[in-house]
């Protein structure tokens, strides 16, 4: 949650000044140019702007609500004997 204090200067919030009252999601940015597969990177954004990341090369969207028939398949009730 985004508070006052949480956004005062130095405070993790601090960029996000003005929000206060919203929730606020710590999640990996993106990829940036030239950065290896393993760089770890964190920033903090308002849950309203975040959406699932993903590399540029991989074919699906990024939305939740897209789904894939093999995670169908895969979560079906398996058959008695």
């Amino acid at each position: 949650m985004i508070t006052a204090a949480t956004t005062a200067p130095g405070q993790r919030h601090a960029s996000l000044a003005g929000h206060e009252g919203e929730i606020a999601v710590r999640a990996w940015p993106g990829e940036p140019a030239g950065a290896s597969d393993g760089e770890q990177r964190r920033a903090v954004v308002r849950a309203v702007e975040w959406v699932p990341y993903q590399k540029n090369t991989f074919v699906t969207p990024a939305f939740p609500g897209y789904t894939v028939r093999a995670q169908h398949a895969s979560a079906a009730p398996r058959p008695r004997c």
